[in-house]
C-alpha cells in the first residue's frame, strides 16, 4: 500500500472541500469511528489513497433530542448514544444496537440514514 494522506477537518465545509478535492485525485475514505475501516484496510478490500477523520467536526459530535425525535451526529460514537438521557426509554432497541456491533453500517441501518453530505459513509 501507498502512503496514504490523513486529513482532520474542524469544520463541515473544510470536510466536504477536501473529500471534492481528494475524492478526485484517488480513492477516499472516510473515518467516523473506524472500526469497519480499519478491517478493511487490514484485510486489502480497502486502500483508500486518503482518509478523512470526521470526528473533530462539532457538529457531527451532536445529538439533539425535539420531543423523543432525535437528530444524531455522524461522529457520535456508540458509547456516547448509549448514555444519552432518555434516548433507550425512546428508541430502545437502536441503543443496545452499537453495543453488540461495532459495525457503524449496521447502526446507520437500525436508526436510518439522513446525510448531510451524500455518498461519505
Amino acid at each position: 500500500m501507498s502512503e496514504v494522506k490523513f486529513i482532520s477537518p474542524e469544520t463541515l465545509e473544510q470536510a466536504v472541500d477536501v473529500y471534492t478535492k481528494s475524492s478526485k485525485e484517488g480513492k477516499t475514505k472516510i473515518l467516523a469511528g473506524g472500526t469497519d475501516l480499519l478491517v478493511q484496510i487490514r484485510s486489502g478490500i480497502s486502500q483508500p489513497d486518503t482518509i478523512i477523520d470526521i470526528k473533530n467536526i462539532k457538529e457531527l459530535k451532536e445529538i439533539s433530542n425535539d420531543n423523543g425525535s432525535y437528530t444524531i451526529g455522524a461522529a457520535v460514537a456508540g458509547a456516547v448514544l448509549d448514555e444519552e438521557k432518555d434516548f433507550g426509554d425512546n428508541w430502545p432497541g437502536v441503543g443496545s444496537g452499537p453495543r453488540c456491533e461495532s459495525s457503524l453500517y449496521s447502526f446507520s441501518l437500525s436508526v436510518g440514514k439522513k446525510s448531510i453530505i451524500p455518498n461519505l459513509l
